[in-house]
């Protein structure tokens, strides 16, 4: 759920209504009724454009035009989020920024890793829109982890997979 990010948005676009200009949201996939109650929850109509269902390859040409990619996880109460979205392989694939509005778990872990995340602690909306005001005015610097890049990628992961398989196989 893009809760949390909305929240963020909502008092961003409040506080600096002059940079609120220079943000535009686009949702590609499903439009489930929540969403569109969120968005009007948060009065964002007019900052949040809903694309609809696109094609795989239309959706990494669409992820290839954008400035960020957002990722979200669960919020686990008394626990730590165990999922790593599938997504997050596609956007790190992309090489851009990724503004992670994340619980604790595997995928803040794996987002953090990655040097191309800019991570935001979904209890902390005061901090993140100041961070998220530091990323729309270009003061923020990734350093890409290339070690961690190069593992992510289909190929090797396929490889890892088949010797896990091959061993488990010969016992």
């Amino acid at each position: 759920s893009p809760y949390f990010f909305f929240k963020v948005l909502q008092q961003f676009i409040k506080q600096y209504p002059d940079l609120a200009e220079l943000v535009k949201v686009e949702f590609v996939g499903t439009v489930p009724n929540w969403l569109l109650d969120m968005i009007k929850e948060f009065n964002l109509s007019s900052y949040v454009t809903l694309k609809g269902v696109l094609s795989h390859k239309d959706c990494i040409a669409f992820q290839n035009e954008c400035d960020a990619l957002l990722s979200t996880s669960l919020k686990v109460i008394d626990g730590k989020d165990y999922c790593i979205a599938g997504k997050s392989y596609e956007y790190l694939y992309q090489q851009k920024p990724i503004l992670a509005f994340m619980t604790e778990g595997s995928q803040k872990d794996f987002l953090e890793e990655s040097g191309v995340s800019l991570i935001f602690d979904a209890d902390e909306s005061k901090k993140n829109v100041e961070q998220f005001k530091d990323f729309i005015l270009g003061n923020v610097k990734f350093k890409p982890n290339k070690s961690f890049m190069k593992q992510i990628n289909t190929k090797v992961t396929t490889e890892k997979l088949a010797h896990i398989i091959k061993k488990v196989v010969e016992k």
